[in-house]
């Protein structure tokens, strides 16, 4: 068996095979993320130190806001490169599919640029108050370079199909770096305008590195010309139901901003979104992983096998889960000063509460991938919707009663109840084993915790600053280790036992 064989999975019956090609994908796929995530957090830590508050707030909700349309790109992403994975097992329509999303995404991105050029033209001739000529550049630039992403999106999807992670890679790197040096350069002299026009930049060097690198199979995929109402109608039909599913996990985010900047201020706004970003980040580089299983599912044609890949990933993601937040949890505060230069009790609050919000979320997220690719995703979105309505709700309540805090503990309440409870109970039909790996799941991130703790906090107790982060840090490798091992179970064990 080749390694090209391995990693188009000719072999999904054997897992040996497959779990060395998934580890291959994981490590390239993990350094893309750790590329684009370093340079949202470290873009965000130049803007603090540079920019006030205010500034860095109303970049915030607008980085936020724009994010609801940004999301068609994974949403549709995920779809494009599950058929292009599917080639390998006779689908002949796949790169018409492909055709047909690229069209829909990029009749949304002209939308959205021509929406937001009128805005812009609007709050400038009219003198909104606080739309000032940078801030109103920088939501130009942060518009013009989603619609960029969105436009290109089949390149990432082609490479994730493919298993081409190493051109994925490279493509954020040139990405992350070309936006930090713009904003690096031009932030003293252009201030917040700065923010839009580096995200423009980077975008355009990215996509067009990995449409280079992508070569013939960028190329390879048909030009469809139907009308945009069709070619909507085409995205929507087959990509709709996860976009509406990711929309509520956004509505979160979105809601709790706008419910702080609304009630408590855009400085408020800045505190929240500081605290917020690491953990959230950190839970994407465990999804960017785990979610190099979601193109190899559609392979495996026994629905009984599919959900015994992933119960052995939910335990053993959770664990690491427990583990690595337990470490953000105990270095939460030289993390926030790290982040926003200065030590500041409602940042370092909602950084503790983002910890926990994203840990009940990992339980679920395996069910997930499974639910989308059998194609059944629509039995989540009844379940993420009402739960973004019910945030917002309880989120407003709590931010008059307790202040800003109280988005985020409304957040983590209903997340809860929705992730741990309501979605497998809705799921348990269509997956007869949901509720329990749910659960095992929830069980697997308590045991994370404890080996965390155990193993991290006499390093956070002894040292401090930097040195305590990096020794908490090492200490959270050392501790997956014994937590994932206990996690997996006998069976999980020989598995591992047979790919380590």
């Amino acid at each position: 068996m080749t390694v090209a064989g391995l990693a188009r999975g000719d072999r999904a019956d054997d897992l040996e095979p497959s779990a060395r090609a998934l580890a291959h994908h994981a490590a390239w796929n993990y350094c893309a993320l750790v590329f684009q995530l370093g340079g949202s957090l470290a873009l965000v830590a130049l803007a603090f130190r540079q920019l006030p508050a205010s500034d860095v707030g109303i970049f915030a909700l607008t980085s936020v806001t724009v994010g609801l349309v940004q999301i068609l790109d994974p949403a549709a992403g995920f779809v494009m490169s599950r058929v292009v994975a599917e080639r390998d097992i006779g689908r002949t329509d796949n790169d018409r599919v492909v055709a047909e999303l690229r069209a829909g995404l990029r009749a949304v991105a002209c939308a959205l640029g021509g929406i937001a050029a009128v805005g812009v033209t609007l709050a400038w001739l009219l003198r909104v108050p606080g739309a000032e000529g940078g801030r109103l550049v920088m939501i130009a630039g942060v518009a013009l370079a989603t619609c960029l992403q969105l436009a290109t999106a089949s390149l990432p999807a082609i490479a994730v199909g493919i298993g081409d992670y190493r051109a994925l890679c490279g493509s954020s790197a040139v990405t992350a770096v070309a936006t930090l040096a713009c904003a690096w350069v031009l932030l003293p002299k252009m201030g917040i305008a700065t923010l839009g026009i580096a995200l423009l930049a980077g975008q355009v060097l990215g996509r067009g590195l990995l449409h280079i690198l992508l070569g013939g199979q960028a190329r390879s995929i048909p030009a469809a010309s139907p009308s945009p109402k069709a070619a909507l109608a085409v995205l929507w039909s087959r990509s709709g139901s996860i976009y509406l599913s990711t929309l509520a996990a956004q509505l979160l985010s979105v809601s709790d901003l706008w419910t702080v900047g609304a009630l408590r201020g855009t400085e408020s706004t800045a505190a929240y979104r500081g605290g917020s970003m690491i953990p959230t980040q950190a839970s994407a580089l465990f999804y960017r992983v785990y979610d190099v299983l979601y193109p190899r599912l559609p392979r495996i044609v026994e629905h009984q096998r599919q959900e015994r890949a992933i119960a052995l990933a939910t335990r053993t993601f959770c664990a690491a889960a427990g583990c690595m937040f337990t470490a953000l949890f105990l270095e939460r505060v030289p993390l926030t000063h790290l982040l926003v230069g200065r030590t500041d009790l409602l940042t370092v609050r909602v950084f503790a509460l983002f910890c926990a919000i994203w840990l009940v979320n990992v339980p679920v997220h395996g069910l997930a991938l499974l639910l989308i690719s059998r194609g059944q995703n629509r039995v989540m979105t009844p379940v993420v919707l009402a739960e973004a309505a019910i945030n917002i709700v309880v989120s407003i309540a709590l931010v008059v009663l307790i202040g800003p805090i109280g988005a985020a503990v409304g957040t983590l309440a209903t997340m809860a109840v929705s992730n741990l409870v309501v979605m497998p109970w809705v799921a348990r039909k269509t997956v007869p084993g949901a509720m329990r790996a749910t659960w095992a799941g929830a069980a697997c991130c308590v045991l994370g915790i404890g080996a965390g703790t155990l193993l991290q906090a006499p390093a956070s107790a002894l040292l401090r600053g930097t040195a305590g982060v990096l020794a908490v840090a090492m200490a959270a490798v050392v501790s997956v280790v014994p937590a994932v091992w206990l996690a997996a179970g006998p069976e999980g064990r020989r598995i591992l036992r047979a790919h380590v």
